[in-house]
């Protein structure tokens, strides 16, 4: 991880939540680099929390310790909360209690430790729980997780801490973007006055953008979700990481991404994973519906779909 000084942004890079994270902030240099140190040290934070990797993390003790009323930390309590928002929200399309399905299918350490064919049997389909079968006690500051639940904040664990980080950002500038992973905030404009470029990912060659996005100077956050990235093979059966929680396997549709602007990370990386869950059609009406919300579907025909008024944010490579 380091700081790169330019001379009128400053710019940080480095990897932690098993993705690369970067960003670009206008900024006095001094000031600039002790917020790129905050970030780095909260970003650890959060993993040490909420990773389901980590067998020393507060959600993996929680994951291990089923049928019991466990007292968490404020933070987990917090999470919690948003994952139960967002669950509502999505009618359950995003839901925190796939993590079994997610290990069944393969996801079952790190990404970038997946042996992607390792020759052995396919698990049997678990049994499904929802968030509602989670109890959630904000006075107790407890969380019990009924048996056979692996929680896993993978659908909104970026959007949510990129939501945090805002509060250490714009303290200092308002001219700045942050990606983990390719889903960001961004806000303002670059050091030669112009617009931030954003660059839509093309899912089936994923060093190459399909688009750029222009978007106004106020804040925005735009997240994108795919089935060309995280994959791999389980016993000869191909998978990827996104969980239909209604179906309780991978995505199985006309959609290769979905790219969302929303005012929201946390809404934004939910968001995205909802729409391509429904399909190109069902998806695009779907995000019509939501307020302050724009999309852009990629299909496996490549053909591209668009909400009402996502056009004119879009310029095409």
């Amino acid at each position: 991880m380091f700081c790169i000084k330019s001379v009128k942004t400053i710019n940080d890079r480095f990897y932690a939540l098993g993705t690369t994270i970067e960003g670009g902030f206008r900024a006095d240099q001094v000031l600039a680099e002790k917020l790129c140190e905050k970030i780095r040290l909260r970003i650890a934070e959060f993993e040490n929390h909420f990773s389901r990797f980590l067998p020393t993390s507060e959600l993996s003790y929680l994951n291990a310790n089923p049928n019991r009323e466990i007292t968490v930390s404020p933070q987990m309590i917090e999470i919690m909360l948003a994952a139960r928002k967002i669950w509502s929200l999505t009618d359950g399309l995003v839901d925190p209690t796939i993590g079994q399905s997610l290990i069944a299918a393969g996801y079952d350490v790190s990404f970038e430790l997946l042996n992607n064919s390792d020759g052995q049997p396919a698990p049997a389909r678990v049994v499904r729980r929802t968030l509602r079968d989670v109890n959630i006690d904000e006075k107790l500051n407890t969380v019990k997780i009924p048996e056979g639940t692996t929680l896993d904040f993978g659908g909104i664990g970026k959007g949510y801490i990129l939501d945090q980080l805002i509060n250490y950002i714009e303290p200092l500038t308002q001219d700045y973007w942050l990606s983990l992973g390719g889903d960001l905030v961004v806000s303002g404009r670059d050091g030669t006055n112009q617009h931030w470029p954003i660059g839509v990912q093309n899912p089936q060659a994923l060093d190459q953008d399909i688009a750029e996005l222009k978007l106004p100077s106020d804040r925005w956050a735009v997240a994108t979700s795919g089935i060309t990235h995280r994959r791999g093979v389980k016993a000869g059966v191909n998978w990827h990481h996104l969980i239909n929680p209604r179906t309780g396997q991978p995505a199985m549709n006309d959609v290769l991404s979905v790219t969302v602007v929303a005012k929201s990370a946390l809404l934004a990386d939910a968001f995205a994973k909802t729409i391509l869950f429904q399909g190109s059609k069902d998806g695009i009406e779907w995000a019509n519906r939501q307020k302050d919300l724009e999309a852009l579907v990629i299909t496996d025909t490549q053909e591209f779909v668009f909400s009402d008024n996502m056009k004119k944010y879009l310029k095409f490579l």
